[in-house]
C-alpha cells in the first residue's frame, strides 16, 4: 500500500514548501556539521597544518560526495513524478536498481581516486606540511564511498516521497557519532588529522543503516522482493538523465572551488597553509550559508515533480516564489551577520588570528552571495521539476569554469587584489548564473509561470 502521507500537489503549498524544506534545512546543517566538528577539533589540537589538510583533501572527496549527491538527485525527481502518479510498482523497481547502480559506482570510483590522490594533492600544491595527512584523508574517505552513496540512496529515495524528516533524524544521530568518533581519535588516541575520515565514514554508514530500518518500518513499498531487482535499462537510464546534470553540477562547481583553492595557494606566498586555512574556512561556511537555499530548490523540485505527476502545473508558479521568498528571507539574515563578524566566523571554527586575518575582508565579499544564489538556485528547482536538470548543470560550468575560475586569477593574481579579488570572483559567477536561469525558465516552451492549468486533449 502507497502512503500518500507526504502528498506534495494538495493543500496549501506555502505550508508544504515549509513542511518539506525545514526539516531539510536542518539535516543538511547537521550534515554540515560532521564536518564543522572535524575542522574545530583538528584546529584546535593539530593547528594550522592539519586544518589545512583537511581541507585541501575535503575538496577532492567533496568532489566525489556532492557528485553521488547530485546523482540521487535523480532518483528523488523520479520517485516525486512516479509518487504524484501513485505508481507503486515502479517505485519499487526504480529503488532496486538505483542501489545496484550505486554499489557498482562506489567501488569503482573509490579505488580509481585512490590511484591517484597523490597526484591530485600536488596538483593542487599542497603544503609540505599538510601533504601526508591530506592524502591519508582522501584514502580513507573512499575507502568508505558505499556507505556515502547508500546514505544519499536512502535521503533521495524519503524526499522523493515528500519526506523531510527522516533525513534529519539519520542525520542527528550520524552528528553525534562522528563528534565523539573525533573526540577519541584526535585528543584521546592523538591520531593525525587524516583520521577524521573514519568518523565521517563510521558516522555515514550509521545514517544509512537507521535510514533503510526506519524506511522499511515507514512506507511499505520500500520493502523489494526479488523481482524488483531485475535490472530494468530504461529505468536506470532515466534515473541517470535526471541525476547525471545534478551530479555533474556539483563536481563542477566542487572543481572550480579547487581551482580557487590554487589560486589562493599562490596567493598566500609565505603564509600559504594561514591562506588555505581562511580560504578552507570561508569556502565550508559558504557551502553552510548556502544549505537553506539549496534545500529550498529541492522542496521546488519535488513539489513541481508530483504536481506534474498528479497533472496540476498551475502550482508551479506559486511553489517558485514561495520557495524564493523563504530562502531570501534566510540569505539576507546570513549576509547581514556575516558582513558585520567576519571574525565571529573564522572564531567558530578555531582559527587562529593570522588566519582570521587573511580571510575577513574575503569573507565581507563573499558574503553577498547569500542573497544573489536563492534567485539561480530557486528556478533550478523550477527546471528539476519539469526534468530539465541539465539547464542547472550547464549554467553551473558555465558560470565555474568560464566565470569563476577566470574572474578569481584575474582579480586575485593578475590586479593583486589577493584574497579579496576571490571573493569577488564568486559574486560574479552568482550573477551570471542568475541571469542565465531566469532567462531560461522565461523562454521555455511548457510556461512553467502559467497560472493557467494547461488545456487537456479532447
Amino acid at each position: 500500500m502507497l502512503k500518500t502521507d507526504n502528498y506534495l500537489a494538495e493543500g496549501s503549498i506555502f505550508t508544504n514548501l515549509l513542511k518539506f524544506s525545514f526539516p531539510l534545512i536542518i539535516s543538511y546543517l547537521l550534515l554540515a556539521a560532521l564536518n564543522v566538528t572535524d575542522m574545530a577539533i583538528v584546529s584546535i589540537y593539530k593547528g594550522s597544518e592539519g586544518l589545512s589538510a583537511i581541507g585541501i583533501g575535503g575538496h577532492i572527496t567533496y568532489l566525489i560526495i556532492n557528485g553521488a549527491a547530485g546523482l540521487s538527485g535523480g532518483l528523488t525527481l523520479l520517485i516525486g513524478r512516479l509518487f504524484g502518479g501513485k505508481e507503486e510498482r515502479q517505485i519499487k523497481k526504480a529503488i532496486a536498481n538505483t542501489a545496484i547502480l550505486f554499489a557498482a559506482l562506489s567501488v569503482v570510483i573509490g579505488i580509481a581516486v585512490i590511484c591517484f590522490s597523490g597526484l591530485w594533492l600536488k596538483a593542487l600544491r599542497t603544503p609540505d606540511a599538510a601533504f601526508g595527512e591530506a592524502k591519508r584523508y582522501v584514502n580513507i574517505s573512499m575507502a568508505g564511498l558505499i556507505f556515502v552513496f547508500a546514505y544519499n540512496g536512502v535521503a533521495a529515495v524519503s524526499k522523493g516521497l515528500g519526506d523531510g524528516k527522516l533525513p534529519l533524524f539519520i542525520i542527528f544521530a550520524a552528528a553525534a557519532i562522528n563528534a565523539a568518533l573525533d573526540m577519541l581519535f584526535i585528543p584521546l588516541l592523538k591520531m593525525g588529522a587524516g583520521f577524521t575520515a573514519v568518523s565521517n565514514i563510521l558516522a555515514q554508514a550509521s545514517a544509512a543503516a537507521i535510514g533503510i530500518i526506519v524506511l522499511a518500518k515507514k512506507q511499505p513499498l520500500f520493502k523489494l522482493n526479488k523481482p524488483d531487482y531485475k535490472t530494468d535499462l530504461p529505468l536506470i537510464k532515466e534515473i541517470v538523465k535526471l541525476g547525471a546534470p545534478l551530479g555533474l553540477l556539483n563536481v563542477t562547481a566542487t572543481l572550480s572551488f579547487m581551482l580557487l583553492t590554487y589560486i589562493v595557494n599562490r596567493i598566500g606566498g609565505e603564509g600559504a597553509v594561514y591562506a588555505s586555512c581562511a580560504h578552507t574556512i570561508a569556502t565550508k561556511y559558504n557551502g553552510i550559508a548556502l544549505l537553506p537555499a539549496r534545500a529550498v530548490s529541492l522542496a521546488i523540485g519535488a513539489t513541481v515533480t508530483q504536481n506534474l505527476g498528479a497533472d496540476k502545473p498551475e502550482r508551479n508558479k506559486k511553489t517558485l516564489y514561495y520557495g524564493l521568498a523563504i530562502s531570501l528571507t534566510i540569505g539576507v539574515a546570513l549576509t547581514l551577520f556575516s558582513f558585520i563578524f567576519p571574525k565571529a566566523v573564522f572564531a567558530l571554527f578555531g582559527a587562529e588570528a593570522a588566519v582570521a586575518e587573511f580571510g575577513g575582508g574575503y569573507m565581507r565579499i563573499m558574503c553577498f552571495d547569500y542573497i544573489i544564489v536563492p534567485f539561480a538556485v530557486s528556478a533550478y528547482g523550477l527546471a528539476d521539476g519539469f526534468g530539465k536538470t541539465f539547464v542547472s548543470m550547464t549554467i553551473n560550468i558555465i558560470s565555474s569554469i568560464a566565470v569563476r575560475a577566470p574572474a578569481a586569477y584575474l582579480l586575485g593574481i593578475v590586479l593583486g587584489l589577493g584574497m579579496k579579488g576571490v571573493g569577488a570572483s564568486i559574486i560574479l559567477a552568482s550573477v551570471a548564473s542568475v541571469v542565465m536561469a531566469w532567462a531560461y525558465i522565461l523562454c521555455m516552451k511548457e510556461k512553467p509561470l502559467s497560472a493557467n492549468p494547461r488545456k487537456k486533449p479532447d
